[in-house]
């Protein structure tokens, strides 16, 4: 939306383009003077046509130090003006350019440079944006969002029709205005004070190249969930009208309504602002209603699945040590005692199909080649198990350990290529 250049603004601009228009006079004077009784005036024109040129460029972008390039540039005028009158012959003209000088440093001292800044920061909105990545489409109206911004922000929420309530939409941008939410799908905006938002609703995918963003995720929930998501709903604030914007306050006003539109529909929680995703999950719902969402969201739910080379020569080595040093946990394993209290972890392969993860299970049992045990990782792909289950791989399907051997930690061989700690696994 185009909006009117305030006062301060439109006598900078103004002044900046007069600058840069004699920038370009200065250029044409250095290039046409060639007097051989003042053989510098050439230079000191072309120096005056950078400052004035600098001048403009920083009066057009409302700087501070703009003001001493220009009074820098007036006393370089004024004083290449006195030589002229000293070194060649006196005239009305150049008496008259002093005087024109002047006036030109008082208006440049005059210019309201703090307004301009000060209109600047204060009109400068941070874009603050969650996104639900979604399954499908979501179906939304007027009446429907209403309703569930009311159980959102407690209070009641009226549903307009902007097309026959003009005078409504146009109360937005006053902090006095009560609590109402227009538009129609895909675009709808709401009205909370504090706050004015924009919600979106698209039938697409939110990213325009998902292919190359996906090749970049380590972490495959994260993977699979930008992978799988082919619509997506967004809150934006357009408008915090209380001067500064409460980062804490808006994202909770943000995510308590994000509360009320995800269900199983959602894949993953985007903050756009900070360009982090959180797969949803069964504590998702809960995170975006508590005092801090962001907070709540980093802590994660599952354990991180981790993509990894498998032809990492750092893998490949850890790998192999594990299995050496394999004969070191199955003897911790048959002498640990009740009172020690540490699991037994062993990560493993799991197919069911063409999928394969690695994930980690608490060891009950070990016998005749065969680890038994409960699994400890919710698998991203895999849909014939479970975290929880009871499951048994063969040996040589071994990946890694974790098990205290003498009272302290041992393993973990891949987790130190990774940089990660315990619990993750990687496929």
């Amino acid at each position: 939306m185009n909006q009117p250049i305030d006062s301060p603004r439109r006598e900078v601009l103004w002044t900046a383009a007069m600058a840069l228009v004699f920038a370009i006079v200065f250029v044409l004077v250095a290039v046409v003077s060639g007097n051989q009784n003042l053989p510098w005036r050439p230079y000191a024109y072309l120096l005056a046509a950078g400052l004035a040129g600098s001048l403009g460029a920083g009066l057009w972008l409302g700087t501070f130090w703009a003001r001493w390039i220009g009074l820098f540039l007036i006393a370089f005028l004024c004083g290449t003006t006195i030589l002229s009158l000293a070194y060649d012959h006196v005239s009305l003209m150049r008496f008259s350019l002093l005087f024109v000088l002047a006036f030109a440093g008082w208006h440049l001292w005059s210019l309201p440079l703090g307004e301009v800044v000060k209109h600047k920061k204060e009109d400068t909105v941070e874009l603050l944006s969650m996104v639900l990545l979604l399954k499908e489409p979501m179906y939304l109206e007027t009446s429907i969002l209403a309703q569930l911004a009311s159980i959102a922000w407690d209070s009641a929420v009226e549903a307009i029709d902007t097309d026959r309530d003009d005078a409504k939409l146009g109360t937005a941008f006053d902090e006095s205005a009560g609590s109402f939410v227009g538009g129609s799908s895909p675009h709808f905006v709401c009205c909370h004070p504090p706050a004015l938002l924009a919600v979106h609703v698209g039938d697409d995918p939110y990213f325009d190249d998902v292919e190359s963003l996906t090749a970049d995720i380590p972490e495959l929930r994260m993977r699979k969930a930008v992978e799988d998501h082919r619509a997506w709903l967004s809150v934006d604030v357009v408008t915090w009208m209380i001067s500064p914007l409460d980062h804490r306050d808006a994202y909770r006003m943000i995510s308590s309504l994000l509360a009320e539109l995800a269900d199983e529909n959602c894949l993953a929680v985007l903050d756009a602002a900070n360009g982090r995703i959180y797969v949803y999950d069964p504590d998702t719902e809960r995170k975006l209603r508590s005092d801090d969402p962001i907070e709540q969201l980093r802590n994660p739910y599952y354990a991180p699945i981790l993509s990894v080379n498998d032809e990492d020569p750092r893998i490949l080595a850890a790998v192999a040590e594990a299995r050496e040093r394999w004969p070191e946990f199955v003897s911790a394993f048959e002498n640990r005692s009740e009172r020690n209290g540490s699991p037994f972890l062993v990560k493993a392969a799991f197919d069911d199909g063409d999928q394969t993860e690695f994930m980690w299970m608490e060891v009950t049992g070990i016998e005749n080649g065969t680890i038994y045990g409960v699994l400890g990782n919710d698998p991203a792909y895999l849909s014939s198990i479970c975290k929880g289950d009871h499951v048994h791989v063969d040996q040589a399907r071994l990946n890694d350990w974790v098990c205290p051997i003498r009272d302290q930690p041992m393993g973990g061989f891949t987790l130190k290529v990774l940089g990660v700690d315990g619990g993750s696994s990687d496929e």
